[in-house]
């Protein structure tokens, strides 16, 4: 990633603190940064501050294989986590997302049927398996 000195953006802290949360490494210098990530993609979020006001986009990218990068135009898809190539979470409402735009939330996890006895602890709760 790279900014612009009038950005107000440090890149390294930028990197570094956006792969540390998903278990990948980066870093460098408050103007120029990489880093790698645990996963075969990633999401990564353009900021464009030339006009005002700044415009957001999202991309989707692969990082390997055959399969081309999914551009979300005008999306910060900062609540998101990328559990796999094709699964896009949302840790704001707990439901999965197509990786096609117009971002599409999905039916899972459903919603759980009320407990028999009444007695629920506060708090909605999902099982996920994952393999």
């Amino acid at each position: 990633i790279a900014s612009n000195e009038h950005s107000g953006i440090d890149a390294g802290k930028f990197v570094r603190d956006a792969l540390t949360a998903v278990g990948g490494k980066g870093g460098g210098s408050s103007r120029l940064a990489q880093g790698t990530t645990p996963t075969p993609a990633a999401l990564v979020q353009a900021f464009d501050f030339t006009g005002f006001p700044p415009t957001f986009s999202t991309t989707l990218v692969r990082l390997e294989g055959p399969a081309a990068a999914v551009l979300f135009p005008g999306l910060r898809l900062d609540n998101f986590l990328l559990l796999d190539p094709d699964f896009l979470y949302n840790t704001s409402d707990f439901k999965f997302y197509r990786r096609q735009p117009p971002l599409q939330r999905t039916a899972l996890p459903a919603k759980l049927a009320p407990l028999s006895s009444g007695f629920n602890p506060v708090g909605v709760y999902h099982l996920l398996r994952l393999q």
